[in-house]
């Protein structure tokens, strides 16, 4: 750790800035945390099976664990210590995603008892928040989403609400796209997603009465590709109108790239 230190110091000698790696999925079976409470903060699969990451042998990077638990504590404790103890200018988070969980535990059922299936988007959200607070407003907060489409809204995310892929706001035309929605009272933004390796076009339909804060019949639309939002200078624009009577109506045509997602502001 010395060396670490060292290697810290100089950096921020030259003016450059350093963060340090975390897991926000991942938690070693070697250790006693996990002996303790994997079985109250891992994920499971439908089948009640602990989730591993890349496992051979002996080797083993380690078992998924699920924010909608006590891991989330664990790990915002582990990140402070870090924090607090080496010259840092923020952090790295790996499997910065939200994922699919069945561990009954953490939909307040008994261990082994049959799950829905639940998302830890929220607590993801509040991880993030969480850590911006934690390295300030100039602070590194450097995260890998792993090609998984995400988006956060800009603004306080205490007053947004998200709806993963089993909303009932948005209807689409092919089963192999899938949507989520976050919204706030007057506003929601709509991501739709292309699952396959090919180019598709599917009609969109908006209810907007069905959206977790329902929205009056709004009055404009705009979307945005993934590489407008990957450009500041494209992100900068209102994005491409829609027709917005015609999207809560009888739904408009969307052409979504391989492998990629759509972002549609409503309001």
């Amino acid at each position: 750790m010395d060396r670490y230190e060292q290697v810290l110091q100089d950096c921020r000698r030259v003016g450059i800035r350093t963060a340090t790696y975390f897991s926000n999925k991942e938690l070693h079976p070697s250790t006693r945390e996990f002996q303790e409470h994997s079985q109250q903060w891992g994920r499971m699969n439908r089948k009640g099976d602990l989730q591993h990451n890349y496992f051979r042998g002996q080797s083993e990077f380690g078992a998924q664990m699920c924010l909608r638990s006590g891991w989330l504590g664990l790990l915002k404790q582990s990140i402070d210590r870090v924090l607090k103890n080496h010259p840092l200018d923020g952090v790295y988070y790996d499997w910065n995603v939200a994922l699919l969980c069945y561990n009954p535990v953490h939909e307040g059922k008994d261990v082994g008892a049959p799950a829905q299936g639940h998302w830890d988007m929220d607590e993801l959200l509040d991880l993030i928040e969480w850590t911006r607070q934690r390295v300030g407003p100039r602070g590194l907060v450097i995260v890998h989403n792993t090609t998984t489409p995400m988006f956060a809204p800009l603004g306080d995310l205490t007053i947004w609400q998200f709806a993963d892929w089993r909303n009932s706001a948005i209807t689409l035309s092919d089963r192999r796209c899938a949507s989520a929605v976050y919204s706030r009272p007057g506003e929601a933004y709509l991501l739709v997603a292309n699952l396959e390796p090919t180019t598709k076009e599917a009609g969109c339909v908006l209810h907007p009465e069905k959206l977790p804060y329902p929205l009056a019949p709004p009055r404009a639309a705009s979307k945005w590709t993934v590489n407008d939002l990957a450009e500041p200078l494209r992100r900068e624009r209102a994005g491409s109108n829609l027709d917005v009577q015609q999207l809560v109506g009888e739904g408009i045509k969307i052409a979504i790239p391989c492998d990629e997602a759509i972002l549609i502001r409503v309001r």
